[in-house]
């Protein structure tokens, strides 16, 4: 543990982040939520040694600038911190969760045509030419295709250590993803050897960085979370691919559109999805089966002419569409 508390209330949150680190979690941002808590609690009630409603309600003040995402997420570190203390059999004031909860928008995802992800990957291929760093010409085509070709979640691309990306077996080892779970990814061969002749290169400019997609040369770090969407809608703006009849293209849509090709392939080679899709649910990481047939329900948004083959069998998922 990294920070030093100083509120009457050190010693519990101390206590606190080692059950959750000894739980297997890293708790990182939730630790500077509660750094900032502490400091917040050692200046305005030094006299408290647990958490009081005027302590949770003076915490749940909006910041500046604060999104309400943020909110939410600062909100989450002390509410979980009283429960805590709950627990012990000690009083302690709950944030009601109605401070920093976050009102739910429903996404609806942008599914790449092929001609889009061929003018994409082909306009990344060429429009960081003149980046002053020379691995960041090479980074955002090779990161694109590697978020589609694997399914993978952006962060996942992102944070890919060198020492879990074999491109002897081409598998990608992706430790303690969403909700801790360890999966390995499968890459075909095109994905394969394409990032085997990035690897050539990147050696040579960055031979000891420990992460596949450094940070402008930096060993030991990688890229923001915010890289893949610089990346992502520079292409775009590049490709002039700028109208949609949705939401805007996020990178987790590729994502999105690797799910929903994959089913749409299999059942037009007249695979059984029952046998399929758990295959897919445990190479994607999904948490819950469900979170694999949500693409289901997207394949006739998406692809129509498929409709009829699945109507029958998948049914409950499937909206009702008027022609």
């Amino acid at each position: 543990m990294s920070r030093q508390f100083r509120s009457n209330l050190a010693q519990t949150i101390e206590a606190f982040l080692e059950q959750k680190h000894t739980l297997g979690f890293k708790y990182c941002e939730n630790e500077r939520y509660l750094a900032n808590f502490d400091a917040m609690c050692a200046g305005q009630f030094q006299n408290e040694t647990t958490i009081t409603r005027e302590m949770g309600m003076a915490w749940a003040v909006s910041l500046p600038n604060e999104s309400r995402a943020g909110l939410s997420r600062r909100m989450s570190s002390v509410r979980e911190l009283a429960k805590y203390i709950l627990r012990n059999g000690e009083e302690a004031f709950v944030i009601p969760t109605e401070y920093g909860a976050v009102p739910s928008r429903k996404h609806i995802p942008h599914i790449f045509s092929h001609e889009e992800l061929q003018l994409l990957f082909t306009t990344a291929d060429r429009c960081f030419e003149n980046d002053k760093f020379p691995l960041c010409a090479i980074e955002p085509s090779v990161l694109l295709r590697l978020l589609y070709a694997c399914g993978l979640r952006p962060y996942e691309g992102r944070t890919i250590l060198r020492e879990n990306i074999d491109l002897d077996d081409g598998t990608i080892f992706i430790p303690e993803s969403k909700k801790l779970k360890d999966r390995v990814v499968i890459m075909d061969s095109t994905m394969l050897d394409i990032c085997r002749r990035y690897d050539e290169k990147a050696k040579l400019i960055v031979p000891d960085s420990a992460y596949f997609f450094p940070s402008h040369g930096r060993t030991s770090k990688c890229h923001d979370g915010h890289w893949p969407a610089r990346v992502l809608n520079r292409c775009l703006i590049n490709a002039g691919i700028t109208e949609f009849t949705g939401n805007n293209p996020r990178p987790y849509d590729l994502r999105h559109t690797f799910a929903t090709r994959t089913l749409l392939r299999w059942m037009q080679e007249g695979y059984d999805l029952d046998s399929c899709l758990p295959y897919l649910s445990a190479y994607m990481g999904h948490e819950k089966f469900q979170h694999t047939l949500y693409y289901i329900h997207l394949i006739p948004d998406f692809f129509p002419e498929i409709l009829p083959r699945v109507a029958s069998k998948f049914a409950s998922l499937i909206p009702e569409v008027s022609i």
